[in-house]
């Protein structure tokens, strides 16, 4: 089953730090001023913005993870959202080979240590990596393990592991804090509603149709005109 995690509630003069993740967007860790791809992040969840220094990244937490994102990546919101980080679960194929868990999603370096069989990991995202076999592909898992005492944050190969609960899609509701009667639900503001919907395709229409008379009857006037003829 998958886990969902919300920050204590924020204040309300810090609500414009949290921030819509839009597509294809990664978390970065930064190593001397180099900034390295960690993991994919889930569309319509939340990052919690806690610097703006960088011109090109803000400084986030997600779920337990802390990093970077792009700016280009995130909207701001207005509303402290209800849900705002989820994470999936997988596991090691039954039979498979041997699963390792990796500091980075490349199967040449020496491996953290062998995942036990049947153990369920946490998953937030995935990478690109090195090709660990032939016809198994590209992607590698980041993921977190707990082996009874300390918490583990890694890679595993995803051509060796079967995803249990993949992350949902998130419900955007906005935290009640008294100054609501009621959770509100989010709605992209690109979105249309029905009604408007239709009241465009209708408008589609009647000009469509103008266009269409207002050159038909040319037409018609030219085939009723009687042709004189000289005496």
């Amino acid at each position: 089953m998958y886990t969902t995690h919300t920050t204590p509630t924020a204040h309300a003069s810090t609500r414009a730090q949290y921030a819509r993740i839009l597509p294809d967007t990664n978390l970065y860790s930064r190593n001397n001023g180099t900034f390295t791809p960690m993991t994919s992040l889930p569309i319509d969840y939340f990052v919690l913005v806690t610097d703006r220094t960088d011109p090109d990244f803000f400084a986030v937490a997600y779920h337990d993870l802390f990093g970077f994102v792009r700016r280009s990546n995130v909207v701001f919101v207005d509303f402290e959202p209800v849900t705002k980080s989820a994470v999936g679960t997988l596991r090691p194929f039954t039979g498979a080979l041997r699963v390792y868990l990796h500091s980075t999603p490349d199967h040449t370096l020496t491996p953290l240590f062998l995942v036990p069989p049947n153990t369920n990991l946490h998953f937030y995202g995935t990478i690109e990596g090195t090709l660990a076999h032939p016809l198994l592909g590209t992607t590698w898992y980041f993921v977190r393990y707990f082996d009874g005492a300390r918490t583990f944050f890694g890679y595993v190969y995803g051509g060796l592991v079967e995803v249990i609960t993949p992350i949902p899609p998130n419900v955007i509701e906005a935290v009640n804090d008294g100054n609501n009667t009621t959770n509100q639900t989010y709605r992209d503001p690109f979105e249309l509603d029905d009604i408007r919907q239709w009241i465009i395709i209708a408008c589609l229409v009647i000009a469509a149709i103008f266009v269409i008379l207002a050159l038909y009857r040319p037409i018609v006037s030219a085939a009723n005109r009687t042709p004189r003829h000289k005496n």
